[in-house]
């Protein structure tokens, strides 16, 4: 049975040790943080151009950064083409529009990104990104082999499929705009044992990235499916090409331990968790017009300027 093969690959929890419990580290989805920036700011320009998106990102990044009192910050990015479009050739091709509107907000967006990552650069927030794999998949595998050097953990990711994490570590958190969506919330919402219930459910119901789903089950039918023994062996026969599929797609981190190994391999932690180490360097982002509250500010010198996790 699907569940079964599910509960014997888990990982167990890492322990935290006590010399890591003044770090907290925030891990950021960097292109949900865009988009949700750049439509909360969508009428911004400066200088006759937009910069909703380059406003937005920062703008979320330090208020995040107050809200959790990070001591590191990492940014994940995707990186296409994603590998899970060799298993679904579909995969997320339903996200597109060719209309002039659409193009051409998709021109200023990239403009704006491409500021982003230049000034995250610039400012030496580290980022992680690497050929075929989504944020979502970094994110899950550097929970999984860096979890236990920090006191809390902090994800800030619109997606649900993340929720995976909460199986795979106890001191992890996801920001939902200003609110701390904990273990526990997470429990009382949705009530289920394990990793593999849990992947049961987006699987009947597509998840996040609208895969193609069990006719006529939302989650609240998955959960009633799944507690039921006899039924769910039923949908597991009678569905079990699209239930493989889509558990294969969600499963995070994708390709298992070759992603945690390259991940790894991609620097060692020190380098890839170094944080802001030039705060000077964040005025150049004032030619974009965006300034700097005094909150922003106390943000960024709460950072481990030039520490190094170890």
């Amino acid at each position: 049975m699907i569940r079964k093969r599910l509960r014997a690959s888990f990982n167990k929890r890492p322990k935290l040790k006590e010399k890591y419990t003044h770090r907290r580290l925030l891990i950021v989805d960097m292109s949900h943080t865009f988009h949700v920036g750049w439509h909360i700011h969508s009428h911004l320009t400066h200088r006759g151009k937009s910069t909703a998106g380059i406003y937005g990102f920062f703008v979320m990044l330090l208020s995040k950064i107050n809200l959790t009192q990070a001591t590191h910050v990492l940014v994940c990015k995707d990186r296409k083409p994603y590998l899970r479009s060799k298993a679904f050739p579909e995969y997320k091709s339903n996200r597109g529009d060719t209309s002039k509107e659409y193009l051409d907000l998709r021109k200023k967006q990239n403009s704006n990104m491409v500021v982003c990552e230049k000034m995250l650069d610039s400012m030496g927030v580290q980022t992680l990104a690497l050929p075929g794999y989504e944020a979502d998949d970094l994110i899950t595998a550097f929970v999984q082999l860096y979890s236990k050097k920090f006191l809390e953990v902090f994800v800030l990711s619109g997606d649900t499929d993340l929720y995976q994490i909460f199986y795979l570590a106890e001191n992890v958190s996801f920001l939902r705009r200003s609110v701390v969506y904990t273990r526990k919330d997470f429990d009382s919402e949705f009530d289920l044992q394990s990793l593999g219930d849990w992947l049961l459910v987006n699987a009947f119901t597509g998840g996040h990235n609208n895969l193609n789903k069990v006719p006529g089950v939302g989650v609240i039918t998955a959960k009633k499916i799944i507690r039921d023994e006899d039924k769910l062996e039923k949908y597991l026969v009678e569905y079990k090409k699209l239930i493989d599929l889509n558990v294969k797609l969600m499963k995070l981190p994708y390709d298992g331990k070759k992603t945690l190994f390259k991940v790894k391999k991609s620097g060692k932690i020190g380098s890839v968790l170094n944080p802001m180490y030039s705060f000077h360097k964040f005025k150049l982002i004032r030619k974009y017009g965006v300034t700097l509250t005094q909150s922003m500010s106390e943000a960024l010198r709460k950072l481990e300027v030039g520490q190094k996790v170890t």
